[in-house]
């Protein structure tokens, strides 16, 4: 089978050194960029990307680094010519040099990788004349051109790439940032190569050719078996979570759940890790869950809380995901110093863009609400996850889900009329959280629920004057788009993404304060945590019988059927 990867992005070298000024101009045509050096307080925030990569998430705009090349979104290779092999040994070298020399130089790539790459850091040489010749093997290291793409024949067993790992039918698809599509710029980019690193952007076509063949069987698999194949294409599944992470303080706790924080013992990556009481769960239950793990499996989105890794062990499941430390994101608007209906949209454009994802994947969340939209960092507002796919589903239709579920004030009202439904359940609970961001209370309030079910289901709501008169005439209009109770009427994601308000002027929006929503938001929550203490089992069947389901009970002692 020939697998051709997809087409190398333009990467680039972003090198914190000096340069003469001269000489700028044709560094820059070769995409490699000189900076400043990086001195004092550094003022650069990393986290852990994908396929292991060290990102830049956030630049201190009074620090040095916010002088240099370096911007949000780079990935960081080196640090003083020494790999970066996690976010801990990262910051440990940032403080090191900094203490030690004043100054680091850091390597970092502006464009992202796609999956399957990696970068491979190889000791430079003065030696430049091992790479001279005509032949297909380059001091050790035998390639071959196939495909538009200079591919591994053999391991290198000796000589310059000895103690590289890689595997034959990988791909060096750039060196040094340049991309390289023959044999004859492979060996030039290597000869022209300078510093005491030369960096190298390899394809493992054996991941592909792995992922695919499990994709194509996924298709033929039903039920249990996708959880089996789940299961057994989970890395490192024959080690227990102990083996694998340093297990700290617990986050939080249910009544069959425990959450803690943990550490990867190799790379000292911080996760979270959800550890579940197998012997409490029913087996309808215990089912629900895999079908969550599967789902969550599936999701790739910056957006959307990252499940990385899963164990099953004769007592317990155990669900590796991010760790989310930044908290609620209502908690952080209401801490701001100042809010502005920019910053509103700003945030629905990145709820409506996960949600866009979700539906075309045919997926319902069926519980979104402020807690589940959290903030992996508290320095960032922007990284915006959608947890808790507990009561998520796949629906192949509009028409195609039928168990009553969600949070009394978020359900759609398709679902309280006991009427088949789809991934609009979700645009209806956006469109209360919409509501809520920029006035700052819910549309549907009552003193019972049966009163707030009663306005969910006819769509009773207004905007009030005293608090909405400020507010533009186009978030109104959005938010009446997706508070239609007839879910075909309503707007959908990607209607959303194109609403007028969404691509608004941002200067414009910035004028319109959205203090007076702050207060009354931060009003709200206390309202809502105290109910919930006092109320802490919402679970209604004298409303929807037996099949009602709502966020609040213990979701291991409900049966759930669709």
């Amino acid at each position: 089978m020939t697998l051709a990867p997809a087409p190398s992005p333009s990467l680039h070298i972003t090198r914190t050194m000096t340069t003469p000024a001269d000489e700028l101009p044709k560094l820059i045509k070769e995409n490699v960029f000189f900076s400043p050096k990086i001195s004092n307080e550094h003022g650069i925030y990393l986290k852990l990307g994908e396929e292991g990569a060290i990102l830049i998430y956030h630049i201190d705009p009074k620090s040095e680094a916010a002088k240099t090349d370096l911007c949000e979104g780079c990935e960081v290779l080196s640090i003083n010519d020494h790999r970066v092999a996690s976010v801990q040994k990262a910051e440990e070298m940032l403080v090191h040099y900094m203490g030690k020399k004043g100054l680091a130089k850091v390597v970092a790539s502006k464009g992202g990788r796609p999956r399957g790459t990696k970068y491979v850091l190889v000791k430079n040489t003065s030696d430049k004349s091992i790479f001279e010749g005509e032949g297909t093997t380059i001091d050790g290291l035998e390639l071959e051109q196939r495909d538009g793409y200079v591919r591994v024949a053999a391991s290198p067993a000796s000589g310059f790439f000895d103690k590289v790992r890689m595997n034959k039918n990988d791909c060096i698809w750039s060196i040094n940032g340049v991309t390289v599509k023959d044999l004859h710029a492979v060996r030039h980019e290597l000869k022209v190569a300078e510093g005491k690193i030369v960096y190298l952007l390899m394809y493992n076509s054996f991941r592909k050719l792995k992922t695919t063949v499990m994709a194509n069987v996924s298709l033929k698999l039903k039920g249990d078996d996708k959880w089996t194949a789940i299961l057994n294409s989970v890395e490192d599944k024959a080690d227990r979570l102990e083996e694998q992470y340093d297990i700290h303080q617990k986050l939080g706790e249910g009544a069959f759940a425990v959450v803690k924080r943990i550490t990867h013992k190799k790379t000292g990556d911080v996760f979270a890790v959800k550890i579940i009481n197998r012997s409490s769960l029913g087996k309808d239950t215990e089912k629900n869950l895999q079908d969550e793990i599967v789902l969550l499996a599936e999701m790739n989105h910056e957006h959307i809380m990252c499940l990385h890794n899963v164990y099953v062990t004769l007592n317990e499941y155990h669900l590796v995901t991010e760790f989310l430390e930044g908290g609620e994101l209502f908690d952080r608007i209401v801490a701001k110093e100042s809010y502005s209906e920019s910053e509103a949209r700003d945030v629905c454009k990145i709820l409506f863009d996960a949600l866009n994802y979700m539906a075309e994947k045919r997926v319902a969340h069926r519980d979104l609400k402020p807690e589940n939209l959290l903030l992996q960092y508290k320095t960032s507002d922007s990284e915006i996850k959608i947890a808790d796919f507990g009561f998520a589903k796949i629906a192949e239709t509009e028409q195609s889900l039928k168990t009553i579920c969600g949070t009394p004030g978020y359900v759609g009202p398709e679902v309280l009329c006991k009427k088949p439904y789809g991934t609009q359940c979700d645009m209806w609970s956006m469109g209360v959280i919409v509501y809520i961001l920029l006035g700052g209370y819910p549309p549907f309030y009552a003193d019972n629920e049966k009163e707030l079910f009663r306005l969910t289901r006819m769509g009773e709501f207004e905007f009030h004057d005293e608090n909405w008169s400020h507010i533009s005439s186009g978030a109104k209009d959005l938010i009446i788009e997706l508070l239609q109770t007839d879910p075909t009427k309503r707007a959908t994601a990607a209607d959303v993404l194109k609403h007028p308000w969404m691509n608004a002027d941002k200067k414009l929006l910035k004028m319109q304060n959205l203090g007076k929503s702050q207060v009354k938001l931060k009003n709200t929550l206390a309202k809502t945590r105290f109910k919930k203490a006092i109320h802490s089992v919402i679970f209604l069947k004298g409303f929807a019988g037996e099949n009602a389901v709502f966020s609040g009970k213990k979701k291991a002692e409900l049966k759930v059927e669709d």
